[in-house]
């Protein structure tokens, strides 16, 4: 399997009193591309590489927060992020 793994700009809310509901724009840990030879799927490596991206993530970026792209009409991709809670 592979992933890429990279820093997108998107959409923020801000939380602070006067600003709640307002958007920003700030850098965020992103997936974009996941795959699995189709030969090896359903033995746990797409897990094993999202929880990769996870402690990536978290404890070398910093980041709390794991954005992934899928595109709409990719119902397996959409399924598999689901699952683990994207």
């Amino acid at each position: 399997g592979m992933v890429e793994m990279g820093v997108t700009v998107g959409p923020v809310s801000i939380s602070e009193k006067e600003l709640v509901g307002i958007m920003s724009l700030r850098p965020r840990a992103t997936v974009g591309v996941l795959c699995v030879s189709s030969s090896h799927q359903n033995q746990g490596i797409g897990q094993a590489l999202v929880e990769k991206c996870e402690y990536i993530a978290k404890n070398l970026w910093n980041e709390t927060r794991l954005v992934v792209e899928v595109e709409p009409c990719n119902g397996n991709a959409l399924r598999f992020f689901d699952k683990y809670g994207y």
